[in-house]
């Protein structure tokens, strides 16, 4: 809640300990933060206010108060370290800490509440996740509910073998002393310890399914899927002929004439169980980008000379949040008709494993949808800050379908979007 510093406030008047939940990277466990509403002074609209809020508080100062862009302040442009300082996080709190910052995302960072990646120059322990350079922090402007990307994520936790998946965190942040809204704090996508487990000395390498080809060393297959390679960074001129020749040969099987036999076809070089479980995440909440169109990351491991899907990334445009492509709907498939998926799915050995997985694990993907509104309500104080400043409930933002007038309500559409989603897929699968 926003006020005014000069308000007359007592603790008290604000519900406590609401328990936010954080699912740690290491294990299954959820860990919670159990303190009473904590009040911290933050600029809004050019005066000094008190937010009161239940969670962790990230602070953020950049050199001179300098904007951020799409290029890092450090490396890149040279201005110097940023610095971050977390508070309100218990034995998580984090004094203040040199980290280069900048913006990034496609039409996220379109928005006047934008994301940010972070990287600090030794490993960091951010809110209990784990050490690790790299980190973003995502804005969820455009969906109101807050909810997706924490449901995504959740969803890699129900169909577990795609690997990895990223820990996130909901925070408040406050960017050279001005309150900015809820963000959450998640692992980025990259190698290493407590991340992705590749090597890429050994020929190991992770590669993004990018239509717009943004990357630095780019490949479009015989069947125009475009890659973008994520890591390693630094790709030598034979690296990059030898990632696209394996990407490339494992396409070439999988669209052979005896494409889906046991021991000759594409099964040889794709780990399907981790296809099968990404698959169903994604056509699950509908994801208009996962139809190999942008944000499919895969990564392939040399020793096996296999590919396997994830990590899982990017939903803030699913489970109805959107008006085109007929994803608005809650019937009909989507990812489905992706390359490579679509090949993959006539195969009676993967489409079987589709079902099987989803009779294995529909009861805990139910429950995941029903503890959206518990959620929802956890959220309603920091919700209530986040539209303070930004006051877009009943307003449409692209690509809304429907853009309701409170955030229970918002809540309360999501979950029956995912109900009836549920439902259609049931009688599919």
């Amino acid at each position: 809640m926003l006020l005014a510093k000069d308000s007359a406030i007592t603790i008290s008047q604000y519900p406590h300990n609401l328990g936010l939940s954080v699912r740690c990277i290491k294990d299954e466990e959820v860990r919670a933060f159990d303190r009473a509403d904590y009040v911290t002074s933050v600029n809004w609209e050019g005066r000094e206010q008190l937010l009161n809020t239940t969670l962790p508080v990230i602070r953020i100062n950049t050199p001179d108060e300098r904007s951020i862009s799409k290029k890092w302040m450090k490396q890149d442009l040279d201005h110097g370290y940023a610095k971050i300082s977390i508070e309100n996080a218990g034995v998580y709190d984090l004094a203040s800490t040199n980290i280069d910052i900048q913006g990034f995302g496609q039409s996220a960072w379109n928005f006047p509440k934008k994301p940010y990646k972070i990287d600090v120059s030794s490993p960091l322990d951010i809110l209990g996740m784990g050490e690790h350079k790299n980190w973003a922090l995502l804005a969820n402007h455009n969906d109101k509910s807050l909810l997706r990307t924490q449901l995504g994520f959740n969803l890699g936790r129900i169909f577990d073998q795609v690997g990895w998946t990223p820990g996130a965190q909901f925070v408040e942040l406050v960017l050279n002393g001005s309150y900015i809204g809820v963000y959450q704090m998640v692992e980025d996508i990259s190698l290493g310890k407590n991340r992705i487990d590749l090597d890429s000395t050994a020929g190991d390498f992770l590669v993004e399914v990018d239509n717009r080809l943004l990357g630095q060393h780019t490949y479009t297959s015989t069947k125009n899927v475009k890659f973008s390679f994520a890591e390693p960074q630094k790709i030598s001129a034979a690296k990059l002929v030898q990632y696209q020749a394996n990407l490339q040969k494992i396409e070439d099987v999988l669209y052979s004439k005896n494409f889906a036999d046991s021991a000759t076809g594409y099964r040889q070089y794709v780990d399907v169980n981790s296809f099968v479980d990404w698959y169903i995440a994604n056509e699950f909440v509908k994801n208009n980008d996962a139809n190999f169109f942008a944000y499919v990351f895969l990564h392939y491991r040399s020793q096996e000379d296999k590919i396997y899907a994830g990590p899982l990334w990017d939903f803030d445009i699913s489970a109805g949040n959107i008006n085109y492509n007929n994803n608005d709907l809650v019937e009909g498939l989507h990812v489905a008709k992706g390359r490579w998926i679509n090949q993959m799915l006539k195969d009676p050995y993967f489409s079987n494993l589709v079902k099987q997985r989803w009779e294995q694990n529909k009861n805990a993907l139910w429950q995941a949808v029903q503890n959206l509104r518990q959620q929802g309500e956890d959220m309603a104080l920091v919700a209530n800050n986040n539209f303070t400043r930004w006051p877009i409930l009943g307003v449409e933002l692209w690509p809304n379908r429907i853009w309701p007038e409170t955030y229970a309500e918002e809540v309360e559409e999501l979950v029956q979007w995912l109900e009836a989603r549920y439902h259609w897929l049931d009688g599919q699968f």
